[in-house]
C-alpha cells in the first residue's frame, strides 16, 4: 500500500467525490459524507465497520467501533468514551503521515505495517481460550454460563469479524453497530474448538432476531429462506418483524451449521 500517495491525495481533496475517488483508486471500500462545516477540507470518510476518520485542519479525529487490539494498532493514542455510543472510542491526533499510516493500517488490517498484530483467527482462538478459562474459574453452568459467553463474544474479535462481513442484521438490515449481536449458529456449548472460532458459524443479528434465533423459534433452509416455529404466534411475528417472505444470504461454508440448527430447533 502506497500510504504516502493516498495521504497526499486525501489532503488535497476538495470534495467528498475527490476523497472517494482517492479511496477507490487504492482499493479501499468506504462510504463518504461531508461534515456540517463549510470548510471543504473538513471531510471524513466512514469505513464499512462504522469506524470513521475525520480530517479537521491540522488534526485527524478517529472513531473506532471495536476496542479489540487498540493498544497494538494505536500505540501512543489517547482514546475517550463517546457518550451516545458505548462501544465507540474517539481519539484526536496531529495530521501527520506516521499517524495516518497507523490509522489506515488498522482499517485494512495491514500486517506488514504492524507485523506482531494477531491475525483474526489467532485472535479469536486466544479469546476462546480466555473465555473458557474464566468460566472454569467461576464454576458456572447453564443459562448463566451461556449469558457470560454471549457477553464476552460480543466484546471481541469474533463480533468484529462479523461486523466486517455483514455490517448489518442479516435478517432485517438494522445497521447501528451498537444494536447488533454476534450469534453462533451452532451454539458455543455444543461446538468443537474449531467451530467456536469459525466466522462461518456466526450471524450478526439485531436483539429481537438474535433472541428468537437463539431460542430456535426461527431458522433458515439451505437457500436462506426463513423457517418459523409454530410456537411463534402471528401477533408476535408481526411485533418482531418476522414473516414467511424473509430470507438471508447463505454460503456453502455455513450450510452445515444451519443444518445443525434446524435439527436442534425441530424446523
Amino acid at each position: 500500500m502506497d500510504y504516502k500517495g493516498l495521504y497526499e491525495k486525501l489532503c488535497k481533496a476538495q470534495t467528498k467525490h475527490d476523497m472517494l475517488d482517492a479511496l477507490n483508486q487504492y482499493g479501499i471500500e468506504s462510504s463518504t459524507k461531508p461534515t456540517l462545516t463549510r470548510n471543504k477540507q473538513d471531510l471524513y470518510f466512514q469505513m464499512m465497520d462504522y469506524s470513521r476518520i475525520h480530517f479537521i485542519g491540522s488534526k485527524i479525529k478517529l472513531w473506532v467501533t471495536e476496542p479489540v487490539s487498540r493498544s497494538k494498532w494505536f500505540e501512543g493514542f489517547t482514546f475517550q468514551d463517546v457518550n451516545d455510543a458505548p462501544r465507540t472510542k474517539r481519539a484526536e491526533v496531529p495530521k501527520t503521515l506516521d499517524n495516518f499510516i497507523k490509522i489506515m493500517s488498522y482499517f485494512i488490517k495491514d500486517n506488514d505495517v504492524i507485523p506482531d498484530h494477531r491475525n483474526p483467527v489467532e485472535a479469536i482462538k486466544e479469546e476462546k481460550d480466555a473465555i473458557e478459562a474464566d468460566i472454569e474459574k467461576l464454576s458456572i453452568t447453564g443459562q448463566e454460563k451461556q449469558a457470560l459467553v454471549k457477553v464476552r463474544i460480543n466484546q471481541g474479535v469474533f463480533r468484529e469479524q462479523l461486523l466486517r462481513k455483514y455490517s448489518h442484521c442479516c435478517l432485517c438490515g438494522v445497521s447501528n453497530p451498537d444494536l447488533l449481536i454476534a450469534s453462533h449458529i451452532k451454539p458455543w456449548s455444543e461446538a468443537s474448538p474449531e467451530e467456536k472460532v469459525d466466522v462461518n458459524n456466526g450471524l450478526l443479528l439485531c436483539p429481537n432476531h438474535d433472541r428468537v434465533f437463539d431460542r430456535g423459534l426461527i431458522s433458515f433452509d439451505d437457500n436462506g429462506a426463513i423457517l418459523i416455529s409454530d410456537e411463534l404466534i402471528q401477533r408476535d411475528r408481526m411485533m418482531l418483524n418476522i414473516d414467511e417472505g424473509m430470507s438471508i444470504e447463505i454460503t456453502d461454508k455455513n450450510k452445515e451449521y444451519f443444518t445443525y440448527h434446524r435439527k436442534k430447533s425441530g424446523l
